[in-house]
């Protein structure tokens, strides 16, 4: 982002509307993610802190508190009356767009981890999917990079009026959500195709974890790619004050959808572990007998709790 100290005085009014837009965004953004945050602080001290702590315990606590504290900066950003050029600059071109994709690769990261379960850790889709993952963030990163390099910033819309801005046009930022949206949309069929089998075998005995992990993810999916349709079609608007107007709520989402999935899993094998829930795949009878695979099972779709907790969430 090159300098200015002011934006070209055309636009002005334009821009400020804009910017009132976005701060009603960016309000609402900081709510949603305070208030989920208190209402879930009990399941977070009994589920993460009370729990010993791995890798999924640093996932949890990246992908819940990184959206709390960008969204802390990006309002200061938008709001402080006292802003250098320096600082907008940070805020904009660093500390914005790398909190949010950082984010986006955490939660893309929760994701592939359960789809790996899913798919009982499977080689031939635990690689190929992180290496899809890798690829698009990659791609998508240096769209952003090399789209940002053109773009211009300031940190006063006039004389006495100080917020930082962009104001050259944005051509082409679009490009950013093509690799991101294949992505998702290949989770998304996987997940699906999944579900379609669950529902078809699900009276033959059916694992309520399986169940929670399928409908959690497909609510992930489905509302991600949503947002991530909207983003896309916003990021086609060269108008820099209106492109990137929904960033912070799709921010937002990202962490909370995450922090579900982790939560509602992290509480079903707690009661798997207190015996209050079966194993899926396999169905043990009450009276003490061998476990049996019902006549037309399709064990593919089984997901052992056991072996669900190695992979993700011990």
């Amino acid at each position: 982002m090159s300098s200015s100290s002011t934006i070209p005085f055309v636009g002005v009014e334009k821009t400020l509307l804009h910017m009132q837009w976005g701060g009603y965004v960016q309000f609402a953004a900081s709510t949603l993610v305070f208030w989920s945050y208190f209402i879930t602080f009990e399941n977070e001290l009994e589920l993460i802190w009370r729990r010993p702590k791995n890798g999924v315990t640093v996932l949890f606590l990246v992908n819940r508190y990184l959206a709390m504290i960008a969204q802390i900066v990006t309002t200061y950003t938008q709001v402080s009356p006292n802003v250098t050029y320096e600082f907008c600059k940070f805020a904009i071109a660093y500390w914005q767009i790398g909190t949010s994709i950082l984010q986006l690769v955490i939660s893309n990261g929760i994701v592939w981890l359960c789809v790996c379960a899913l798919y009982q850790n499977n080689k031939k889709v635990r690689w190929p999917l992180l290496g899809l993952m890798a690829v698009c963030v990659l791609a998508g990163t240096a769209v952003v990079g090399v789209v940002g390099s053109h773009s211009k910033g300031a940190s006063e819309l006039i004389p006495g009026i100080q917020r930082c801005t962009v104001y050259t046009q944005i051509h082409n930022l679009w490009l950013f959500w093509i690799p991101i949206l294949v992505y998702e949309t290949t989770t998304l069929t996987l997940v699906l195709h999944l579900f379609i089998r669950y529902l078809r075998n699900r009276k033959q005995g059916a694992s309520h974890l399986l169940e929670l992990l399928l409908k959690d993810m497909l609510l992930y999916l489905v509302v991600i790619f949503v947002a991530f349709v909207s983003d896309a079609v916003l990021f086609a608007n060269p108008d820099p004050t209106l492109s990137g107007i929904l960033d912070p709520p799709t921010v937002v989402l990202l962490s909370i959808l995450g922090n579900r999935m982790l939560f509602n899993l992290r509480a079903e094998n707690k009661r798997a572990a207190a015996g209050m829930v079966y194993q899926s795949g396999d169905l043990e009878n009450r009276d003490g007998g061998h476990s049996h695979v019902g006549a037309g099972r399709t064990t593919g779709i089984g997901l052992e709790s056991m072996r669900f907790a190695s992979v993700a969430v011990p």
